[in-house]
């Protein structure tokens, strides 16, 4: 169950739902393995992503910091 969202994987704790936003400075994708470390409920990615597991949902979409 999530119970609330985070795009920044610092203040990612158990049962929060992570955003991989690409910024103007840094791309969230490069931090889903340490959210998901964090106890991240899910990682939602909107490119490729080379790591692998059931907490990763991948969505078509532009989403931008």
């Amino acid at each position: 169950m999530v119970g609330d969202v985070a795009v920044d994987s610092r203040r990612v704790a158990r049962d929060v739902a992570f955003f991989a936003l690409a910024g103007a400075r840094r791309d969230g994708h490069a931090f889903v393995e340490e959210a998901l470390a964090h106890g991240a409920a899910l990682a939602v990615v909107s490119r490729e992503w080379l790591g692998t597991g059931p907490r990763v949902e991948r969505f078509e979409a532009d989403f931008r910091a």
